[in-house]
């Protein structure tokens, strides 16, 4: 008898939500990366303007060291938008952005390719210009 139950219950509920409608599946498709971003960084980039300085990305986590010491450690997650900053969207819509939850940083990825990755702060102006170190 459960299990009649259990299986009318779940018939009804699949009748009664139906199908997703186009415009969620339209909102669903804009959050697709084009390409892997995280995947990417990967690796040790070394700063141009500071020399000592490296900023290494492993898996979500963003490593900063000055002098082989480490600095910070910090979660990033990448996305189409800035959280919490409503004019951090590029017109097209394919902005690419390393947000840093933690304490409200958000950097716009002007350039990544396998040598070279270049990102301003949002709302600064800040620029970081890196290039991927040997190792990395």
């Amino acid at each position: 008898m459960y299990k009649v139950i259990l299986t009318a219950l779940t018939l009804i509920m699949a009748v009664a939500c139906g199908e997703v409608s186009e415009s969620v599946q339209e909102a669903g498709d804009k959050t697709v990366s084009k390409t892997n971003t995280v995947g990417e960084l990967q690796g040790t980039w070394k700063n141009e303007d500071n020399v000592l300085q490296t900023v290494r990305f492993e898996g979500n986590l963003m490593i900063t060291s000055q002098q082989g010491s480490v600095e910070s450690e910090e979660n990033f997650v990448i996305g189409r938008t800035c959280p919490n900053v409503s004019d951090a969207v590029e017109p097209t819509g394919d902005g690419r952005y390393l947000a840093i939850p933690d304490d409200g940083r958000c950097y716009f990825i002007g350039k990544l390719n396998a040598d070279r990755l270049e990102m301003s702060l949002v709302g600064k102006g800040d620029k970081l210009w890196l290039v991927r170190a040997e190792d990395g």
